[in-house]
């Protein structure tokens, strides 16, 4: 071992034990508190705290130094804001941080402890150059203090807006980052274009197939290789699109720059990509494939990028094209007309944001409510974090009511779907609807002009609050006597069989409510009417439902064959889907019958065709299966908002509905006085007067959807939604 060599260790060991020992110092510094800083003090809505970098005799220990400073809000300096998430921004990390992830700073010399993705911002954020002020809410907030928490939260419009940029921080880099970055640059200018088209021509309902390597070409988008899926997977998979407070910091921004580790992109490409693969339906062509996890999350991620920037250039007005679409696409006559209303489209805009504490879904949204309707000083909407989720949920409700004097908030509301607030009244909406899900009706009523109540409706309309009680005036349309099994995932099993069987029980051939068929009724049920563009739904879409409909049937077939199930025992379960096909005029029309669904079977080649059926093999199954699910696609593309998580409902009087997966026999269906939607309810007591009712969820209910089922004959009975 040479000398120099020994001189080298002993200088390396040396440093390393001097270096520990000074972090070890370091570690033992007093932790911050704000209150007991002279220099801090409790903020109200006047003043903000201001975070400014330091260059210290720290720096070699990778120690971040900073110093936090009070401003008036009216006499602010130059200051950059950085929005980032609490939790760990990766999708493959653990979900949530623990108490030892904990990484410590210096703030006004003093210890200050910050969970891992902060910490990786502010080395990013110093190693790019950034030695001004900086607002940070994890440090320029009293976390612990609820009257400052809520001064702060209702500042927060003032915060972003006013700040030279924000900095969006989606986390460490990967070996994708850079890929994405330019993948999304390469593909803005193309992907907007072809998303001002699609609406401008209003025909976004087309279907697409994700998995043909040139989907994306008659749009003039580059073609993508699985590289930058993956790539683009790996940005829009991180964590920071599904938080709830991004909304906020998002579209109140003058500028953003977005950093992923040491990799700019620009959020505009973000965005518009995000839009694009969300008009076409691409992402939900995505979600129904056989997905890795990655794909997945980039499911989910694209979906909230989409309505981020959907909800930034509502705010901002900055791209005239894409404001002028966004106002027809999705936010028409919601602006500028109350706080309220503004706070219900964020909601149903954002139904799948992540959040630590449940308030935030509400509280993030006060910003961009302000902004909107600068005008109104009413303060009942602002955050105040002394109360409870339920008693913020019914605030809102109540205020919503009372500002529109509708019930359409109704719609989003009831027992039928996943609430997680324990004494919430079940007239009170959660808006929690998981992904994949469109459980409330309130915004195809608004697009899609339902109205359930009518003209007669609205002038009978009566809502009086009463503690947990509201009382509303209402139409009985009819008990439920039969109701399909609920699907939870795309319906896959018998249970169509079974929900055919139903139909040809509890239906007349001829449906009363509209003089269509029976099978013509069901299948528009099931998408609402509408093909996503307007209503009613084009008569061409009932052929797309028969393939659809023997597509799902078929893969059941199989997989009870594959199971040890016989064909004669499928067939005897589909007795009465072939009475119902056989009823129709011409035969077969809607629904195909047992026969139609074995011969497709057989020349997909699932299985073995029957001795003497004269069936056949096709030459090319794998050609014939595509040729059937494009036909079936069409149909898929709609369906896929309005079946999932609900089920087909009917009634003593002969009516097809759909309602929620909670619906049960003996539920009943109404129509409320002010409501766009029927209601299903379901009576709590047997009491005579004014009847309590638990709220189950909305439906559709196909033929009185638009004021038929009332008149000035019709009687109104006053009941209690509880």
């Amino acid at each position: 071992m040479s000398r120099s060599w020994v001189r080298q260790y002993v200088r390396w060991l040396t440093a390393g034990i001097h270096r520990l020992f000074l972090q070890a110092l370091y570690l033992r510094r007093r932790r911050l508190t704000y209150t007991a800083d002279s220099r801090l003090g409790a903020l109200d809505d006047t003043r903000i705290r201001l975070l400014r970098p330091l260059k210290h005799r720290y720096y070699s220990l990778g120690v971040l130094e900073f110093v936090l400073e009070e401003v008036d809000i009216n006499n602010l300096p130059t200051y950059v804001t950085l929005s980032y998430t609490w939790n760990p921004a990766e999708p493959d990390e653990k979900e949530k941080n623990e108490p030892s992830d904990l990484k410590p700073i210096l703030v006004n010399s003093h210890r200050f402890d910050i969970y891992p993705n902060l910490f990786d911002a502010l080395c990013q954020l110093e190693k790019h150059g950034q030695d001004g002020y900086i607002w940070i809410d994890a440090i320029c907030i009293n976390q612990k203090d609820d009257t400052e928490c809520s001064s702060q939260v209702a500042l927060m419009d003032t915060i972003y807006k006013t700040s030279s940029k924000t900095i969006v921080w989606l986390g460490r880099e990967t070996a994708y980052t850079a890929r994405a970055a330019r993948v999304l640059a390469a593909c803005e200018e193309s992907a907007k274009q072809a998303t001002i088209q699609l609406l401008d021509a209003g025909t976004w309902n087309e279907p697409i197939d994700a998995t043909d390597p040139a989907a994306l070409d008659k749009y003039g988008v580059p073609r993508l290789c699985e590289k930058d899926w993956a790539a683009l997977a790996d940005v829009f998979g991180r964590r920071y699109f599904s938080r709830a407070w991004m909304v906020q910091e998002v579209a109140l921004s003058c500028e953003i720059e977005v950093l992923c580790g040491s990799v700019t992109f620009n959020w505009d490409s973000i965005g518009i990509f995000a839009i694009f693969l969300t008009i076409t339906h691409y992402l939900i062509s995505m979600a129904s494939q056989n997905l890795n996890t990655g794909l997945r999350l980039m499911c989910k991620g694209a979906h909230g990028a989409n309505s981020l920037h959907l909800t930034r250039q509502w705010c901002t007005g900055k791209d005239v094209d894409l404001v002028r679409l966004v106002e027809r696409y999705t936010w028409r006559g919601f602006k500028n007309k109350s706080q309220g209303l503004v706070l219900l489209r964020l909601l149903q805009m954002t139904p799948t944001v992540d959040v630590t504490d449940p308030r935030d879904r509400y509280f993030s949204k006060y910003g961009i409510m302000k902004h909107m309707v600068p005008d109104q000083h009413d303060t009942s909407y602002r955050p105040e974090y002394w109360l409870s989720e339920a008693e913020v949920l019914r605030r809102y409700c109540e205020l919503l009511i009372l500002e529109t004097g509708e019930l359409s908030i109704l719609a989003w509301a009831g027992e039928g779907y996943s609430r997680k607030v324990e004494g919430l009244p079940s007239w009170v909406p959660y808006f929690d609807v998981r992904p994949n899900t469109m459980a409330g009706l309130a915004d195809t009523a608004k697009k899609l002009a339902l109205d359930a109540s009518g003209v007669v409706g609205y002038q009978h309309r009566e809502h009086i609050i009463d503690g947990p009680m509201l009382h509303v005036r209402a139409y009985e349309v009819g008990r439920i006597v039969a109701c399909s099994e609920t699907n939870t995932g795309m319906p896959k099993g018998i249970v169509y069989a079974e929900t055919a069987a139903l139909l040809f029980d509890h239906t007349a051939v001829i449906y009363p409510y509209t003089g269509q068929s029976r099978t013509e009724a069901f299948w528009r049920t099931a998408i609402l009417d509408h093909d996503l563009i307007s209503r009613p739904a084009p008569a061409d879409l009932g052929k797309s439902f028969k393939a659809w409909f023997s597509w799902y049937l078929a893969v059941a077939i199989k997989g009870f064959v594959a199971q040890g199930g016989t064909l004669s025992a499928a067939a005897t379960a589909c007795h009465k889907l072939d009475l119902l096909a056989g009823a129709e005029t011409p035969v077969s029309q809607f629904f195909p019958t047992w026969t139609e669904i074995l011969s497709r079977l057989v020349y997909a080649g699932e299985v073995p065709p029957p001795d003497g059926s004269g069936m056949k093999r096709s030459k090319d199954v794998r050609a014939y299966a595509k040729e059937w699910w494009k036909e079936a696609q069409k149909f898929e593309t709609i369906a896929i908002y309005s079946v999932l998580l609900r089920q087909a409902l009917f009634t003593n009087h002969g009516h097809i509905a759909l309602g929620p997966r909670g619906a049960v026999v003996g539920d009943s269906i109404w129509i409320v006085a002010g409501c766009p939607v029927a209601l299903v309810l379901r009576r709590t007591s047997d009491d005579t007067g004014d009847q309590p009712y638990k709220l189950i969820g909305e439906s559709y209910v196909h033929g009185i959807m638009n004021g038929e089922a009332v008149s000035e004959e019709t009687e109104w009975k006053s009941i209690g939604l509880c």
